[in-house]
């Protein structure tokens, strides 16, 4: 444990409900038959036996680099994609588990928003298998910057408090839905919400600029588009050398 890190004043913090975690893909980990992996990875490794790729591996960064490399060929289809990394997600058999991680950071009960940049719906999962017996209660709400009307109106229903929450800040791969396979899409997606040309519901907004205080989880991103996450999620430029957010960058945290 790092014993200059301020953890009186976070965990002060997150008693008031003054905390929205960030949850990244290196949170994402656990024993998958036999051995242990990332979702991530694990799609990754999917794509790239699916489409015969050769793949240079970077750690916390594997999708993006089969996806690159599915992009080098020129008879790549860049729309497919999403369709078929959700179709691996849904085909996994078993199911990918809740990882450990995830199940600690829910029974913190002071935690009731998060803001995740993967796509996936483990973060729900675990809040309903810890605080609701299974049952489905839990509020998933994912930006996407080709968004259907039905969906914005679903979003601007949420009230914080009644249940928790999770919102996808980069889609998530549900039928009909778009979201970020790699940088180039994480910076579309970004430019989308900066730009306002489709903006987050304003209840998201409210609740990050009244909590103040956001603690970035397994997040890795490229430091630049890191910056433009935590610009979108403030709403406040002033806010990135504040100490208003706190990262820590490994699953193994919490």
């Amino acid at each position: 444990m790092d014993d200059s890190f301020p953890w009186e004043d976070l965990l002060d913090y997150i008693q008031d409900g003054k905390v929205v975690p960030i949850l990244g893909h290196e949170l994402l980990q656990a024993e998958y038959q036999g051995r242990r992996i990332t979702l991530q990875r694990l799609l990754a490794e999917r794509l790239a036996e699916r489409e015969k790729l050769e793949v240079q591996w970077n750690p916390h960064f594997e999708l993006n680099d089969a996806v690159s490399a599915y992009l080098v060929n020129p008879r790549a289809k860049p729309g497919e994609l999403c369709d078929r990394i959700a179709g691996f997600l849904r085909s996994l058999n078993p199911p990918f588990p809740v990882p450990d991680a995830l199940l600690r950071l829910a029974e913190i009960q002071p935690f009731d928003l998060f803001m995740s940049v993967t796509f996936d719906s483990l973060m729900a999962r675990a809040l309903d298998q810890v605080r609701f017996g299974g049952n489905a209660v839990t509020r998933e709400i994912e930006f996407s910057i080709n968004q259907s009307m039905a969906a914005q109106s679903e979003a601007l229903k949420v009230r914080p408090g009644e249940a928790p929450i999770v919102f996808n800040l980069f889609g998530r791969a549900v039928s009909k839905s778009d979201f970020a396979l790699h940088d180039e899409d994480a910076l579309e997606f970004i430019h989308r919400l900066v730009s306002g040309d489709v903006p987050p519901p304003d209840w998201l907004i409210s609740e990050l600029r009244n909590r103040r205080h956001l603690l970035i989880l397994g997040v890795h991103l490229p430091d630049w588009l890191g910056r433009f996450v935590l610009r979108v999620a403030t709403r406040d430029a002033s806010a990135w050398p504040s100490g208003r957010w706190w990262r820590w960058p490994t699953a193994r945290c919490c």
